[in-house]
């Protein structure tokens, strides 16, 4: 299973076991930052004590169960547990002994998994999250978002060349978002216009309007979407963590990936992403004013990932623009604490042709080579498409013959 590391959906969680450790496990993943938003219950008592509940009580979203016995019995007692719980009810199931064949007749049976006891409070986490996580389509997809410790430090351009490096390079469909109203220029660096507002966007996700979101979300290249937010007001007002959460709620089944541009977004909704993300890039410049807000920020991330920060990543931008004022990498490691995990040059003529020419950034070689080095170093297990040389022999419609 994939290490969960993520803030988990809003759920109800109810545990039946009369293990003293398993019950220990379970107050510690309570505990756990990834589970805020959890609402777990314990209860004393097996299978045929859930049975007796679930005849008058509305089942949760998860249910753990834990038996000390695997006999002929099990499957008729889980059937009969079965007819009393929610169609939308997960079981988790915790017994004695490691039995493939086991395995494969409750997951059949439609128990989510199975697990050996006694069990880790990590391995209780990464189960119990999969679950979570599948339940509501998110088990597949990333979100990927991006944190500039600066203002004009170059967070936008390279979401802009991660989202189009996924949907070009790894063939995924991919979602590119911000959250600047019409503060952004998003849409000028991708050479569209916007037609709606964030806040008209955000109240179609809260309405679970499929259709509308089909209206206001739209392809500018093969396989990369994006929002076509900004047509609003400058001093439209603030929007809502909770609100923008919804779009991230109601895109995740259907995208892949969704690579978030946070450099202009609210606090509320900075902290509420760094939360939820499954990648974090903080971007920031090779000096030492820069440094130093990139030190606090990782602090501050660390404090709300629970002291994990196993998936933030350092990113340096506009290296090479004022080399005299520039901090080396072995003092940069030493003041964040961990390596960079890419450097971006200064390339003024690069933006230049981009803008001037209304180009995305992989129609320019340099740009593609740029997304290239960024997609191998954020996912170097995964294999990027090369392209495909064509001849002049493809070109002219010829055949090689003999």
């Amino acid at each position: 299973m994939i290490k969960v590391n993520t803030l988990l959906p809003q759920s109800k969680i109810t545990v039946f076991s009369q293990d003293a450790q398993t019950r220990k496990t379970i107050e510690s993943i309570a505990a756990d930052w990834r589970y805020a938003r959890a609402e777990v219950q314990v209860e004393s008592g097996d299978i045929k004590t859930a049975i007796e509940l679930y005849k008058s009580k509305t089942s949760p979203d998860l249910l753990i169960l834990q038996t000390d016995e695997i006999n002929d019995g099990l499957p008729a007692l889980l059937e009969e547990l079965a007819t009393y719980c929610a169609q939308n009810t997960s079981c988790l199931l915790i017994g004695p002994t490691n039995d493939v064949q086991l395995y494969r007749k409750l997951t059949q049976m439609g128990v989510s998994d199975y697990l050996v006891a006694p069990i880790s409070v990590e391995d209780m986490i990464t189960a119990t999250g999969s679950i979570l996580l599948d339940k509501h389509g998110h088990q597949d997809s990333q979100l990927i978002c991006l944190l500039g410790s600066t203002g004009g430090n170059g967070t936008t351009t390279i979401s802009q060349i991660l989202a189009e490096g996924l949907s070009q390079f790894l063939d995924q469909k991919t979602l590119l978002l911000d959250a600047a109203g019409a503060w952004g220029d998003l849409h000028i660096a991708l050479n569209y216009e916007p037609t709606i507002s964030l806040h008209e966007l955000i109240e179609a996700a809260k309405k679970e309007d499929e259709d509308a979101l089909k209206r206001m979300i739209f392809e500018v290249m093969p396989k990369l979407h994006v929002a076509g937010t900004g047509a609003q007001k400058l001093l439209n007002g603030s929007i809502e963590a909770k609100g923008y959460e919804a779009i991230i709620d109601m895109m995740l089944p259907q995208y892949p990936n969704i690579v978030v541009d946070l450099s202009t977004a609210p606090e509320a909704v900075k902290s509420l992403m760094v939360k939820r993300a499954s990648k974090l890039i903080l971007v920031t410049e090779p000096n030492v004013g820069a440094l130093r807000v990139t030190r606090l920020l990782i602090k501050e991330i660390k404090t709300l990932r629970g002291g994990s920060d196993d998936q933030v990543n350092v990113v340096l931008s506009k290296q090479g623009q004022n080399k005299e004022q520039e901090v080396n990498e072995a003092d940069i490691k030493t003041a964040l604490g961990k390596t960079a995990l890419w450097h971006m040059p200064y390339l003024p003529k690069l933006m230049a042709t981009r803008d001037m020419q209304g180009k995305k950034m992989t129609e320019i070689d340099e740009g593609k080579k740029l997304a290239h080095q960024l997609i191998e170093k954020l996912l170097p297990n995964v294999k990027v498409l090369q392209e495909k040389k064509t001849s002049l022999m493809d070109i002219l419609g010829l055949k090689k013959t003999g």
